[in-house]
């Protein structure tokens, strides 16, 4: 890959890694607001502030996917081997959303199971009238397509530079 190349690959990822960030000062937003807003309700905030708790939970191992497709980013931005870094934060990816769908599927029941107080809608929490686990999901969607879009920038990157290659072997 050639010097350009190399500098626009590092200048978008990047960019991507301050989009990234952006999206999980969203979601720790979300998730801040929603404890604090729990913790001051009128009537027992602590079991609010407990099922909150319980019910967000499993968006902390999402909030580590966003910090790892960033961190992914940012390797890249510096410099680092492009493999090895986009295989660790898939990775990584991986593992985060594995957790936290297996505690989702195991928390929303038995958050569901008991009376829920005002603020709670199936179990689920609305805030602004959306539900957070669609929001959670679309960030996260949002950072893997940057990642997409990225591998698939690299590789028009290295296709470019095997042609060149080969148009200069042409003049050799």
């Amino acid at each position: 890959m050639d010097k350009d190349a190399q500098a626009a690959l590092r200048r978008q990822s990047r960019l991507f890694a301050d989009i990234t960030l952006l999206l999980a000062l969203v979601l720790a937003g979300g998730i801040a607001i929603c404890m604090a807003s729990a913790l001051l309700a009128p009537r027992d905030p602590g079991r609010l502030a407990l099922l909150h708790a319980l019910y967000w939970f499993p968006s902390l191992f999402y909030l580590w996917v966003l910090i790892t497709v960033r961190r992914a980013f940012l390797d890249i931005a510096a410099g680092a081997l492009f493999g090895p870094a986009v295989e660790r934060g898939l990775r990584h990816l991986g593992w985060c959303l594995v957790a936290g769908g297996i505690l989702s599927t195991l928390l929303a029941p038995w958050v569901r199971s008991g009376p829920l107080p005002a603020g709670f809608v199936d179990g689920r929490t609305q805030i602004f009238g959306l539900d957070t686990v669609d929001l959670v999901l679309a960030l996260v969607g949002v950072a893997v397509l940057l990642l997409s879009r990225l591998l698939n920038l690299a590789g028009a990157y290295r296709n470019r530079s095997r042609a060149l290659e080969a148009e200069l072997k042409g003049f050799l």
